[in-house]
């Protein structure tokens, strides 16, 4: 069954006035800055793995610390756009600045530790008195 317009032109629209054909694709016109196509924002996911590993080769929490939180703020800006290109440094950093934070409490405890043992030893060889009568060390020939 043929349609009623079929042997008639298609209608038309008029925009600022020129006629187009209504079978022309609209064009919509965004304000802004539109990203191009392959563009993606930037993040500070390099600035962060530096910070990890610093963090890890000398300075422990002090760059650590940072590196983690700028590393979780470019997960968060490479989760909202697939295929960014920082992902992996993102996490990299966000791995090397916890493993960073790990090792650095570790050696904290152990170092608490080996300094509680170093004192009870002492204290048990005899290197002082104990019964408080005086805080001088007890020398081995009295």
């Amino acid at each position: 069954m043929a349609e009623p317009w079929d042997d008639q032109a298609p209608p038309t629209n008029v925009i600022s006035g020129e006629a187009q054909p209504a079978s022309q694709a609209e064009v919509l016109y965004v304000q802004g800055n539109p990203m191009n196509a392959g563009q993606y924002p930037q993040t500070q996911a390099v600035v962060a793995l530096v910070l990890s590993v610093v963090g890890l080769m000398m300075c422990g929490l002090c760059t650590a610390v940072p590196g983690v939180i700028m590393a979780n703020t470019a997960l968060g800006t490479t989760k909202q756009y697939p295929g960014h290109p920082d992902q992996g440094l993102a996490k990299a950093a966000q791995i090397v600045g916890w493993i960073t934070i790990g090792l650095w409490i570790n050696h904290r405890v152990l170092l608490v530790i080996g300094s509680r043992r170093c004192y009870c030893r002492s204290l048990s060889d005899g290197a002082f008195l104990k019964d408080g009568d005086s805080l001088k060390p007890r020398l081995s020939h009295e």
